[in-house]
């Protein structure tokens, strides 16, 4: 009956699927996972094949990494702002590679400049800076095994698995790797928010230095692109710029190569109902169509020798 139990209960768990209270990303037929220069990431990977245009021909090359905001995250793929932005530039012989996905932060952006920079060679690196993105996201992603675990508030091990009961570390972390039920309660366990008033702005200064050094090293323009929640209007957001934000601005200053835009400078005028999709940060149809057409072109602008782009289709 003892053998019989944890059976029952792994098996009642991988079929019941509860949630945890922590974000659990596991690799799936179409979610694929791995880690890049170190950092575990994770992508839709029938929509990384569109966004990320690597068949591209175009003789002028702008890499994006950033979240769901830059991937466009609640429309049709075919009517977020990159694609829509990348039909009115391909006659230009711009190529829009865009690697942003859903939950990336700072660590997982920077991971992707250095892969994919040197291999890319752009001409342009969009880096999203995003209001409430959490200044080193290494401390809240962890890989076990083939998943993604945010281990926020726990005690995580040499091994990357949380350390929640006092079992020998080698069983601990093959419970963790193999059980679901095991990493439920694992992951359910203490408040994944208690350690959120130790992460203070200036953590994300340093990653904001380093990608301009880098781009400075790799001989192309870097363009922080600063995305604020979408529960403000514009005007006031763009007279009271969150400290986290401010940095870019600091960096741009000390960086010939490196540039600031401001959506909410791009968006001023525009009232919130029209463009938001949510209070997030997530733009509706209509507001994709408005990045398309202000934000393309104020990225455009620091492609050199590069004419405007035409009309968004």
């Amino acid at each position: 009956m003892l053998t019989i139990t944890p059976i029952v209960i792994e098996v009642g768990v991988r079929i019941w699927d509860p949630t945890p209270r922590r974000m659990v990303i596991r690799p799936g037929p179409d979610l694929l996972v791995e880690r890049v220069q170190g950092t575990p990431l994770w992508w839709v990977a029938s929509d990384a094949e569109r966004l990320r245009e690597p068949d591209c021909e175009g003789d002028k090359r702008v890499l994006i990494v950033g979240d769901s905001i830059m991937k466009g995250w609640g429309v049709p793929l075919e009517e977020s702002w990159s694609i829509l932005w990348r039909e009115a530039s391909r006659d230009s012989g711009v190529c829009v590679h865009n690697y942003a996905s859903p939950g990336y932060g700072h660590a997982e952006e920077w991971a992707l400049t250095q892969e994919y920079v040197p291999q890319l060679k752009p001409d342009v690196l969009v880096y999203e800076v995003y209001t409430m993105a959490h200044p080193d996201s290494s401390l809240v992603q962890h890989m076990v095994g083939d998943s993604i675990f945010d281990l926020r508030g726990l005690e995580v091990g040499e091994d990357g698995a949380p350390r929640v009961f006092p079992v020998p570390d080698f069983l601990n972390l093959f419970l963790f790797a193999n059980s679901q039920a095991y990493q439920y309660v694992n992951v359910s366990s203490g408040d994944p928010f208690a350690t959120a008033g130790a992460y203070v702005p200036e953590l994300g200064a340093p990653t904001l230095e380093r990608v301009a050094r880098f781009g400075k090293e790799h001989g192309i323009q870097v363009v922080f692109v600063l995305c604020h929640r979408l529960d403000t209007p514009f005007d006031e957001h763009v007279a009271n710029r969150p400290p986290r934000l401010q940095f870019a601005d600091r960096v741009a200053r000390k960086y010939s190569n490196v540039h600031v835009v401001d959506t909410a400078e791009l968006l001023v005028g525009e009232q919130l109902q029209s463009v938001a999709l949510d209070a997030c940060c997530h733009f509706n149809g209509r507001g994709q169509r408005v990045l398309a057409e202000r934000l393309g072109p104020a990225i455009e602008a620091y492609i050199p020798g590069q004419e405007p782009a035409g009309d968004i289709p």
